[in-house]
């Protein structure tokens, strides 16, 4: 007792320095924590050593104890699936960029951002003036190439044959009229218009006799002997031509006749040309023309059909980033139009699965705790795996009756196989030394009531919140489901 006291004095001493006042304090804590440990390894033995207790006790002793509650489930037969959940992402089933086939301002935007189009409705418009006026002019050749091509093919008209017989009866006439000669008249006056001439001829030579020795006596001038002299030189002239001119009319003319003859023949195959109508060869190149023109229109359409853009799909505007009055190129991006009504689900799917992969495999896209939301089917299993991730894409389509987004990424599951087995909720199974248990009800072998079993069960795949049972169960056992805890092999139970 004086040992403590002196301790205690110790302890309470003000003459101690905070060094040691530390140290003690130590001293005191180290042995809150011994004493703390050693409360806690008896609790550990004792609780021990009840349940090695409890656990040995005899059947006899077990059964008369009184029954626990606990609540029962008879085993049944499901549907187990066997899966797979991989990460997917949703693609539109149609996304167009729409870019214009020609170079022009814009003039009007017939959209916004986030209008849902039909196909064929028009969207942009750019400036087609000069266009529309090529398209006009194109229009009016192949106008008057039509008008051409109908006129040949139409033949002649009877005013034009008219005209062409016309012609020949002339050109018959006159070579008729060479022919027969000329009339005693015309003779008569061809004969008085050489003895004229012959007389003008002989009165000029006698003047340039006269006046040939004036001129070299002076008398005359020089000029007006070389006038005297010409102007017998053209009275000659005059004589010799009427002379062939009345040689001509007795003769008939003989000289014209084939020029005349030709005449009658260029006539008489104009009138058969007009008769007959075009040629073949004419109204093919007419033909031709009109080919020509009606592609030149063709052309000059599908041009202006371009300063429109229309839809090529039904679906929602995006991002319009031009406004009017910009001047686009073929080939500027105007916008995109993206279809949502049925999207295509990208799975990425593990290498190691592909044995495992077909078409029309059941695909479920899962919330975010895993529950389904829509099922498809696989459609398509890519040939290839991709070189860094090793996986393999597969797709499947699905309605987009959730509002999902183009290119968002989402939880799907791949259904493998669906067998049916036995299946006992996750609460029933108990693990022992890594083996799984379970405790069926049985009745009591002696008195009534029931006792609870324990058996050892082979497992297999988890689904939700039951395990498919591969051996140790049938359908129809009961198994406990709550308050496992409470009971062991052997334990009186009662159903709550």
């Amino acid at each position: 007792m004086s040992e403590l006291q002196n301790q205690v004095e110790e302890v309470t001493s003000p003459d101690d320095t905070s060094e040691d006042q530390e140290t003690k304090n130590v001293k005191k804590t180290n042995w809150l924590g011994i004493s703390s440990g050693i409360l806690l390894i008896g609790g550990v033995f004792a609780g021990g050593w009840y349940w090695y207790n409890q656990a040995n006790q005899p059947q006899e002793v077990m059964a008369q104890m009184p029954p626990t509650g606990v609540e029962l489930m008879a085993v049944g037969s499901e549907t187990i699936e066997i899966s797979s959940e991989v990460l997917a992402n949703f693609s539109a089933s149609q996304t167009v960029a729409l870019r214009p086939e020609i170079d022009g301002r814009i003039t009007d935007i017939f959209v916004r951002e986030g209008d849902t189009v039909s196909v064929g409705q028009e969207l942009f418009a750019l400036d087609s003036e000069t266009l529309q006026a090529e398209l006009r002019q194109a229009e009016a050749g192949l106008t008057s190439a039509l008008a051409t091509l109908a006129e040949l093919e139409a033949g002649s008209r009877d005013e034009d044959i008219a005209v062409a017989h016309a012609a020949l009866q002339e050109a018959e006439i006159r070579l008729n009229n060479a022919r027969e000669g000329a009339s005693p008249e015309e003779i008569a006056q061809a004969q008085a218009q050489v003895e004229q001439a012959q007389a003008d001829a002989n009165l000029a030579t006698e003047r340039v006799k006269r006046n040939t020795v004036l001129v070299q006596e002076g008398a005359i001038s020089q000029d007006r002997f070389d006038a005297l002299k010409t102007e017998a030189e053209s009275t000659r002239a005059q004589v010799e031509q009427a002379q062939r001119r009345l040689s001509q009319l007795k003769q008939g003319r003989q000289s014209n006749l084939g020029e005349l003859q030709a005449q009658v023949e260029q006539a008489q195959q104009n009138l058969n040309r007009v008769e007959a109508g075009a040629r073949s060869e004419t109204i093919d190149q007419a033909r031709a023309n009109v080919s020509e023109a009606e592609a030149n229109v063709a052309r000059l359409q599908s041009e202006l059909d371009k300063a429109v853009v229309r839809a090529p799909i039904d679906g929602i505007v995006g991002d319009i980033p031009v406004k009017i009055g910009e001047y686009v190129q073929n080939g500027d991006n105007l916008t995109n139009l993206t279809q949502n009504d049925l999207l295509e689900l990208n799975l990425s799917v593990p290498v190691s699965s592909a044995p495992q992969l077909r078409l029309g495999l059941p695909v479920e896209i899962l919330d975010q705790e895993g529950n389904p939301l829509s099922e498809g089917e696989i459609s398509f299993i890519s040939p290839n795996v991709s070189a860094d991730s090793q996986l393999i894409l597969a797709k499947a389509n699905f309605p987009n009756g959730e509002g999902f987004l183009n290119r968002q990424f989402i939880s799907a599951r791949i259904i493998w196989s669906e067998t049916t087995g036995v299946t006992v909720p996750t609460t029933a199974i108990s693990r022992i030394g890594g083996q799984n248990f379970v405790f069926v009800a049985q009745p009591a072998e002696e008195g009534e009531g029931l006792i609870a079993l324990q058996k050892q069960v082979e497992l297999g795949t988890i689904q939700g919140n039951t395990y498919e049972v591969i051996s140790g169960l049938e359908v129809g056992d009961e198994v406990v489901t709550a308050g496992i805890l409470k009971i062991r092999d052997g334990s009186p139970i009662q159903p709550l």
